[in-house]
């Protein structure tokens, strides 16, 4: 009898007007998971996204063996690069391909900055450091950190490194083996 009373207050109008408005949210949720969407995407067999959570229970369900399973994924794509979707329809992207890192990194690097929040979360971790950083900034550091990685600061490391490891565990180990008199297998200490 209530729900009766209730039904005489509201209007006809009314009540249109909250089913229109209601069906709103349905409708923002359908178009922006694509389904309605005329273009077709490759979509891995394990890899498809889901209304709302997009990639995320994947993502959970793989937390294991991420690297395994994200390379078996970028392997079976087309162009070695795929897009994945976050809870909120924000998207990102994960790419193999060589020519898509050079076009972001090197090439067109001023087309995909860093966001805020990207910057804000990493800060304590990078500060303002090159993987931090945009425009000028990131340009400076590259340029620092080029020098640091020439050819010849490369080849003066692995010549101490390498010189280091035989004279500090090599040759201790075969003197041991040389004083003791009983043959060793070559493995580590």
């Amino acid at each position: 009898m209530e729900l009766g009373l209730m039904v005489n207050f509201v209007s006809p109008n009314a009540l249109i007007l909250m089913v229109l408005f209601s069906c709103i949210p349905i409708s923002y949720l359908l178009f922006s998971t694509r389904i309605f969407s005329k273009k077709k995407q490759y979509h891995h067999p394990d890899f498809y996204p889901y209304p709302i959570v997009g990639h995320l229970p994947q993502f959970l369900r793989h937390r294991r063996n991420f690297l395994d399973w994200s390379t078996k994924i970028l392997a079976a794509s087309p162009s070695y690069t795929i897009v994945f979707q976050r809870p909120g329809n924000i998207n990102g992207v994960i790419t193999a391909n060589p020519i898509n890192v050079e076009h972001m990194l090197k090439s067109n690097f001023d087309n995909f900055p860093k966001g805020s929040r990207f910057r804000s979360i990493l800060h304590d971790f990078l500060g303002h450091g090159i993987f931090n950083c945009n425009g000028s900034l990131w340009r400076l550091q590259r340029k620092t950190a080029s020098f640091e990685f020439s050819t010849r600061s490369l080849r003066s490391f692995i010549h101490r490194a390498v010189a280091d490891e035989i004279s500090f565990r090599l040759l201790p180990l075969l003197r041991r083996a040389a004083s003791s008199g009983h043959p060793r297998p070559a493995r580590n200490p």
